[in-house]
């Protein structure tokens, strides 16, 4: 099912998700709906780069080292996916920062000549919280939910604790007490 390259020396660690997913892209040539650049993968990209490239067949991870190439390959991977007629809104994009998905999706924007509208790109957070919205609804919730952070989190709980009439313990005696002195 997943392919690994075995080699611990190579840079990328690249793995395909067969169940179905190559099968669910061989179909017809799709007229492309946008007007992108012609790019030229072949002298912009190393050899292992342009492999990937050329060998999507479905979800990807691509793990390697800093200064390796990571997000070139996948830069150049979304816009091969494009320039074969994938919609823009079939693709996704996760990372851990919004620098670093601005970053591909920027250069994605700057290698095409255009900013494909509708990829879905961001942090692990923010799509999952983009599933919630969209979906909101058939989970009994509403839309406009808040998300709290840290700072919200410890108002709420004072508001909670002040609301509630709970006295405060002092901690340091508390543990004293607990200690026997």
């Amino acid at each position: 099912m997943n392919e690994k390259q075995q080699d611990p020396e190579e840079d990328y660690v690249f793995e395909f998700y067969d169940d179905d997913y190559s099968e669910s892209l061989e179909v017809e040539p799709v007229k492309i709906e946008e007007e992108y650049n012609v790019v030229d993968f072949e002298s912009n990209l190393n050899d292992e780069q342009l492999e990937i490239v050329q060998d999507i067949r479905g979800p990807m991870l691509i793990i390697a080292g800093a200064g390796s190439g990571k997000t070139r390959t996948i830069v150049y991977s979304v816009a091969k996916l494009l320039l074969t007629g994938v919609k823009p809104s079939e693709i996704m994009l996760v990372t851990f920062t919004n620098k670093a998905a601005r970053e591909m999706t920027n250069r994605v924007e700057e290698l095409l000549a255009k900013r494909p509208k509708g990829i879905w790109a961001g942090t692990f957070h923010a799509i999952a919280n983009r599933f919630l919205r969209q979906y909101a609804k058939k989970l009994g919730l509403k839309p406009n939910y808040s998300i709290m952070d840290q700072t919200d989190s410890r108002a709420l709980m004072r508001l909670s604790i002040d609301g509630a009439n709970v006295k405060e313990i002092d901690e340091h005696k508390r543990f004293a007490a607990a200690a026997g002195g």
